[in-house]
């Protein structure tokens, strides 16, 4: 029974990629499967999920092949070269870890070809000057995403009690005065990849001309 369970999982985390209302049904199911099969099935839940996040994250910027960095990378789910984050997690499943300020990056100007900004500006004190931070550190790309005041993911932190100044207070407008004209979007959705036209990889302008926007 827990491997139907966790099929079924795998499956909605599958149709979640074509449409996010399917997430509502990982919200829903993943409790009743939590407190049937307890711990066990957490796990796995857990390992899915995570596979899931970062191959969707990769794919979508086209950056398997990239020297990463990710900034505010807590447990290192996404980290696949360097992470960097205030406090280090006791369970680090990354790279290699730095502990440090996302306002304040301890690299020279464009270390990485991709620097990754995954549901952390809605908590940190000064968006701007981390969007800087990782235009200057950036050859290439440039990964964001945050949650709307609209999303799940907010009203869970609403509900929770955690301190959400920003919900609702940043927009991808506001990202991409920032980060223009250095960078351009390239794709956009939820998640948005911002590329550098100066760039002259060749590879990125073929997976992405006919996207820039």
């Amino acid at each position: 029974m827990l491997g139907i369970a966790l099929r079924i999982m795998k499956h909605v985390f599958s149709l979640s990629k074509r449409c996010k209302v399917f997430q509502i049904f990982r919200f829903v199911l993943a409790p009743v499967f939590i407190r049937v099969f307890g711990e066990e099935y957490w796990k796995r839940h857990v390992e899915i999920y995570e596979k899931f996040v970062k191959d969707s994250i990769f794919n979508f910027c086209s950056i398997s092949e990239d020297f990463v960095l990710d900034v505010g990378c807590g447990a290192g789910v996404l980290t696949h070269d360097v992470g960097i984050d205030i406090v280090r997690y006791q369970q680090w499943k990354g790279g290699r870890f730095i502990v440090g300020d996302a306002h304040n990056l301890p690299f020279k100007d464009k270390t990485f070809d991709t620097v990754l900004l995954s549901n952390l500006l809605e908590h940190v004190e000064n968006p701007e000057k981390v969007l800087k931070e990782a235009k200057r550190d950036s050859r290439e790309k440039i990964y964001v995403s945050f949650p709307t005041k609209y999303s799940l993911s907010a009203l869970y932190h609403i509900l929770s009690g955690e301190k959400a100044k920003f919900y609702g207070g940043l927009d991808y407008d506001f990202v991409k005065g920032v980060l223009h004209p250095k960078f351009t979007v390239v794709r956009e959705r939820k998640d948005t990849a911002f590329h550098n036209p100066s760039s002259k990889t060749s590879q990125i302008q073929k997976c992405f001309s006919k996207e820039l926007i």
